[in-house]
């Protein structure tokens, strides 16, 4: 029994080794395609597509210890950021991107890119028809953002709607006060 572990023990680390840059590669196209989502940019779900896109339309800044994403517009000036974030959820963190628009008047989108929520339940925030509630949402005149006028918690997940909507009001009343000074 001890040699059979120690050899699939050593084989499941060989096979983690080798595979590192392949997983910090997908690590990365995971994170571009959020950016991409969150700034509402169409692109082809594939590596090379995303890649293009991310190249020609975002730029990455760094500020008060944010890496934040700029989308360019058309005269080479900024029309939208997306910066990323990690919260509390029901049962662990929640991590993703937030666009505003440059005038961190607007919410632009928000997508996600880790979350422990229940599969069915909670973790149903990934899907589009909860996420493309937030898009186009005014945060100065709309701000804290709730449930109702438009918005819909998931039915049977109260706890990780609601840590959805603790994320992006503590977003916008602790974080984007720091970055407006990109404006």
């Amino acid at each position: 029994m001890f040699v059979i572990s120690a050899f699939f023990t050593g084989a499941l680390a060989v096979t983690n080794e080798v595979s590192l840059d392949k997983i910090e590669a997908n690590r990365i196209y995971l994170e571009k395609k959020a950016i991409l989502d969150s700034l509402d940019i169409s692109y082809a779900d594939d590596p090379g597509s995303v890649e293009d896109v991310f190249g020609r339309k975002i730029r990455e800044v760094e500020m008060e210890g944010y890496n934040i994403y700029g989308m360019i517009d058309d005269n080479g000036g900024f029309e939208a950021y997306s910066i990323g974030f990690t919260g509390t959820g029901l049962w662990g963190t929640i991590s993703g991107f937030i666009a505003v628009s440059s005038g961190f008047d607007k919410l632009v989108g928000i997508e996600f890119t880790d979350q422990n929520e229940t599969p069915g339940l909670g973790g149903r925030i990934t899907e589009d028809w909860f996420k493309d509630q937030f898009r186009d949402i005014d945060i100065v005149n709309s701000y804290p953002i709730s449930f109702g006028e438009g918005i819909d918690a998931i039915t049977g997940a109260t706890s990780s709607s609601n840590a959805v909507l603790r994320i992006l009001n503590s977003f916008i009343d602790k974080d984007l006060p720091k970055l407006e000074v990109i404006r």
